[in-house]
């Protein structure tokens, strides 16, 4: 079993293992790309929702920034719409195709009571990411 951290975007779930996740915090109303000071680092921030070319979205107060980092190791802020929980789980390998989104963007999937959580795959994040800049 892994560690996950759960949240959401759009009003879907998402994960990332822990392993990957630095800290958490607020979002002050930051919107695509921008940059944060971290630990006395500045850490390019961005929206999942630009990412994954998600249309319409409001800032709320649940809005956080999750700062994560690779394997190199790079760090990166990723803006989502709530974080949910830290979950321990087994996962699947295996997923379902999903509309517009590349399966390289995933790593697996947890499937709970309320349906399935897709586990992102951070190096993808990090390369699409660089991609866009």
């Amino acid at each position: 079993m892994k560690k996950f951290l759960i949240f959401t975007l759009d009003n879907t779930k998402y994960a990332f293992n822990v392993e990957n996740v630095i800290k958490i915090v607020q979002n002050n109303h930051q919107k695509q790309f921008t940059a944060n000071l971290l630990d006395d680092e500045i850490v390019p921030v961005v929206s999942l929702k630009e990412i994954f070319k998600i249309s319409g979205s409001e800032n709320s107060k649940e809005e956080k920034i999750i700062f994560v980092q690779n394997k190199n190791p790079e760090k990166l802020g990723l803006i989502v719409d709530k974080v949910n929980d830290i979950i321990e789980a087994n996962y699947l390998n295996e997923f379902p195709e999903l509309d517009g989104l590349s399966s390289e963007l995933f790593v697996g999937v947890i499937s709970d009571k309320n349906g399935h959580i897709l586990i992102l795959n951070i190096e993808k994040i990090f390369e699409l990411v660089k991609k866009s800049m």
